[in-house]
């Protein structure tokens, strides 16, 4: 899901001037919180793009705090 996230971040930033920030994080292991918050700390934004269930899933389960 990296490549359509990163596609959508350069479409929206062509089209309508809306700049993204994309985290490619796809290892649990050692999971880099820093990175992660440091980014919605700077964006006031997370989205999450995963191909997984939306109960059970990590990205439906995902607590940082």
């Amino acid at each position: 899901m990296v490549h359509h996230s990163l596609d959508a971040a350069k479409e929206l930033s062509k089209k309508e001037g809306i700049e993204m920030e994309v985290v490619d994080w796809r290892t649990l292991a050692s999971l880099d919180k820093k990175t992660i918050l440091d980014s919605i700390k700077k964006t006031g934004r997370l989205v999450i793009v995963h191909e997984a269930w939306k109960i059970g899933g990590f990205g439906g389960e995902l607590r940082l705090l």
